[in-house]
């Protein structure tokens, strides 16, 4: 990743239905502006490591998922395929 940074802002309102909080509530982005956007081939890598990672150190592909997935911004359907694609150790 060469030590780039690329910064991320975004506005949104925050709408709740109910409290507290955690019960109903809705976000309406209103603005966002992305500085960079990583082309597959930069996080490719690091997406492969950080799976691997985690896999070797016994974390479930569920929760492998669902933190790879937030943490590269990659829908949870694409980390499913790649996770999936590794074997399970016997």
């Amino acid at each position: 990743m060469g030590g780039d940074v690329h910064a991320t802002a975004f506005r949104y309102e925050k709408h709740i239905y109910a409290s507290p909080t955690e019960d109903v509530a809705r976000y309406t982005l209103k603005y966002a502006r992305a500085n960079g956007v990583y082309e597959d081939e930069l996080i490719a890598h690091d997406f492969k490591r950080t799976v691997a990672a985690m896999l070797r150190d016994g974390i479930p592909r569920r929760q492998i998922v669902e933190e790879t997935s937030a943490l590269y911004g990659i829908p949870a359907e694409c980390v499913e395929e790649v996770v999936a694609a590794v074997p399970a150790e016997n």
